[in-house]
This record gives structure tokens, C-alpha cells and sequence, in this order.
């Protein structure tokens, strides 16, 4: 008969039942081994470590390798300048040499000496 009793108890505080259970389960779960959370928090908290770790060393890396590619394209650069400045100089030598000897072939035709060197040179003459 006491069972009858203890029945109609459980169905009506049904809940609070529950509640105690899975205090119960969750203290047996948990509650053998405490270290099992923290040794969870100290493997995660090393993860997070090892991955800042190694986005640093990759950002320090790219940084490394953007200035050295920076050093190299400014010493190409530098190159090209002297090469320009140096083709230009024969350019320009070169072009005076011709438009002296073309003065010197065509002293007394001004207009021809004019149309010859545009003709060299690639350029339109205008009158």
C-alpha cells in the first residue's frame, strides 16, 4: 500500500524527481574526475596559444618577405633608371649627329632639313 503512496507522489512532483536524477548523473559524471574540465580548459587554452603563436610567425614571415621583395624591386628600379638615363644620353648624341650632318647635307634647304629629321625621328611636319 505505501507504494501506491509513493506512485501518486511521483507523478505529481514528477519534476523535482527529474531534477535530483540528473544532479545525481551529472555529479557521478563529472564529479570522479574534476581534472578531466580543467585538464579540457588547459588543452584549449594551449590550442588558442599555438594558434597565435604560428599567425604571428606567418605574419612575421610576410612582412619579412614583402620588405626583401620592397629591397628588390627598388634596386631594379635603380637599374632601369641608369640603363634609361644611359640609352638616353646615346639618344640624344645620336640624334644631334644626325641632324648635324643632315644641317651639313642640306645647308641652303632649311625646309628639307626640317622634313628629313621629322622623317628620322617618326614625326609629322607641319608647315
Amino acid at each position: 500500500m505505501w507504494y501506491k503512496k509513493v506512485w501518486i507522489y511521483i507523478k505529481k512532483y514528477w519534476q523535482i524527481l527529474l531534477g535530483i536524477t540528473i544532479a545525481i548523473v551529472a555529479a557521478i559524471f563529472f564529479g570522479k574526475s574534476p581534472d578531466r574540465i580543467t585538464d579540457l580548459l588547459r588543452r584549449k587554452n594551449e590550442q588558442a596559444d599555438e594558434e597565435l603563436q604560428a599567425a604571428d610567425k606567418a605574419r612575421t614571415e610576410l612582412l619579412r618577405q614583402r620588405e626583401a621583395n620592397l629591397d628588390k624591386y627598388l634596386d631594379a628600379v635603380k637599374v632601369l633608371e641608369e640603363k634609361y638615363k644611359k640609352s638616353e644620353t646615346e639618344i640624344k648624341s645620336k640624334t644631334k649627329k644626325k641632324i648635324k650632318k643632315f644641317i651639313k647635307d642640306s645647308e641652303q634647304d632649311p625646309e628639307g632639313i626640317a622634313k628629313r629629321i621629322a622623317e628620322e625621328n617618326g614625326w609629322e611636319y607641319i608647315e
